[in-house]
């Protein structure tokens, strides 16, 4: 081919922030950086489009993509195939061989909005911020092979209520085990402050999601697609940077386990890239919801 309903509740929950990361104008292939020291070249093989369709074989969802000739992502589309609604319209920049631009249109969003993402390949860790009002903060760290560790953010929401302004943290941690994420906590913990200076704080919440894989090497960085992460922003750097292919995710509240998990196989080529990854969503043991991901390259 080379020519669960507390976890889904809860991480919907805390995307919301994360649905403009990464949208406004500039977009110009290359900006000013020449590529050729550029630290956002992509290792991985090029995908220049994946289908996802149900189990009766109806599209639902496509993902679309184009890279320059050093292999940085150029442009990204996801479009909603069941109401011809385009989900991301994104152009990506590079001013310099650390920083990259973002800017387009989100997910119904008639608005275009820019993100900039700069890395700090010494320190380890990428930052990234919107240009609207309220836009989280967001740092992300890796480790020598580019394998994601932690994201965090600082979360202000203003006056939550005609007497309270509150604040909070988010974090993703990462435990990573034989080059791959086999565990992700992702939690919150709220502050809030009355104008009369009363502090409340919440007891810290969180959802844990645990992995494991299967020995096929995964060389299209399909764990993107699984992650709760800021997808323009991972795909670009090709996070979360696992070596395998997962066969299963299930998912905790604290240490609730929770009735939803995930199966997964896969078709490969004869090159060892993806040919088609299916992706089976459980109740206890009843299938509710079957994916097909169908991948196609340069």
């Amino acid at each position: 081919m080379r020519a669960p309903i507390f976890p889904f509740l809860l991480l919907c929950c805390l995307s919301l922030p994360l649905i403009g990361c990464g949208a406004g104008n500039g977009g110009q292939s290359g900006g000013n950086d020449d590529g050729s020291a550029s630290l956002w070249k992509m290792r991985n093989y090029p995908v220049s489009k994946v289908e996802v369709y149900t189990e009766d074989n109806v599209l639902v969802e496509t993902y679309e993509y184009t890279y320059d000739e050093y292999n940085r992502l150029l442009s990204l589309r996801r479009t909603d195939n069941m109401v011809g609604n385009r989900l991301l319209d994104l152009k990506y920049s590079y001013p310099s061989s650390s920083e990259m631009v973002i800017a387009g249109t989100y997910y119904y969003s008639t608005a275009s909005r820019t993100t900039k993402v700069r890395l700090d390949a010494e320190n380890k860790q990428m930052t990234y911020v919107g240009n609207w009002k309220g836009a989280w903060f967001f740092q992300t760290t890796f480790n020598n092979e580019g394998a994601v560790l932690m994201t965090s953010a600082d979360v202000g929401f203003g006056l939550a209520t005609a007497s309270y302004a509150t604040s909070g943290n988010y974090i993703e941690a990462y435990t990573r085990s034989g080059g791959d994420v086999v565990r992700v906590e992702i939690g919150t913990h709220l502050r809030s402050t009355s104008i009369r200076q009363t502090a409340v704080q919440s007891a810290p919440t969180s959802a844990i999601m645990e992995l494991t894989y299967t020995e096929l090497e995964d060389r299209q960085n399909f764990g993107v697609y699984l992650f709760t992460c800021e997808f323009p922003v991972w795909y670009a750097k090709e996070l979360p940077g696992n070596k395998h292919l997962p066969s299963e995710i299930t998912w905790r509240n604290g240490e609730v386990p929770s009735h939803l998990s995930t199966r997964l196989t896969y078709e490969m080529d004869e090159d060892g890239d993806i040919r088609t990854a299916i992706r089976t969503d459980f109740n206890d043991e009843d299938p509710v919801l079957v994916r097909r991901y169908s991948f196609y390259y340069k």
